[in-house]
């Protein structure tokens, strides 16, 4: 099955002096470096896939899953950087509904893996989510009709240093 995927290219320079001023800012693809280079890629991350995954029936609790109306439930991933998806340590991705509501399945929001790179100028990203939603084209607005977003940290300390943000991505991020 092919995934969908999208690229984010950060330009270093704008993004650190976005952060530096303490003010919120904009920054288009392309304006403030130029157009990206292709991508250079240095970590690859895989993530559990919940949509290769059979629902299960679920009972015994407060919010029951019978046979005929299955949930997903995310895999564990315990990934060579420490746990990826687990509920003992509350670090998970949920690409379903809540409770009995897990038998809705978001495949738009079901990370397969992830690429990180970094050059001497740009930051690159790149995210493999599932597929589109359910009866929606790939690379439209509608098949991802979601926010994704990831943190950049310059320095050593816990807190990022910027946030990259995509709403709605569509073929021109593809």
């Amino acid at each position: 099955m092919r995934h969908a995927r999208f690229i984010i290219a950060v330009a270093l320079g704008a993004s650190a002096s976005a952060c530096a001023s303490e003010e919120v800012t904009r920054i288009a693809q392309g304006v403030e470096a130029g157009t990206p280079p292709t991508p250079v890629y240095q970590r690859q991350f895989a993530d559990a896939i919940t949509g290769d995954d059979t629902p299960i029936p679920v009972s015994d609790t407060a919010q029951n899953c019978p046979p005929g109306r299955p949930c997903y439930i995310a895999d564990a991933n315990l990934g060579a950087g420490g746990p990826i998806d687990s509920y003992r340590d509350d670090i998970y991705e949920r690409p379903a509904g809540r409770g009995t509501n897990a038998r809705t399945y978001y495949p738009s929001i079901d990370i397969v893996g992830t690429d990180v790179g970094l050059t001497a100028s740009w930051v690159y990203y790149r995210i493999e989510l599932f597929g589109p939603e359910p009866g929606k084209a790939p690379g439209t607005a509608a098949g991802f009709p979601n926010f994704y977003a990831f943190e950049i940290n310059f320095d050593d300390d816990p807190v990022g240093d910027a946030v990259v943000q995509v709403a709605h991505p569509t073929a021109a991020w593809s």
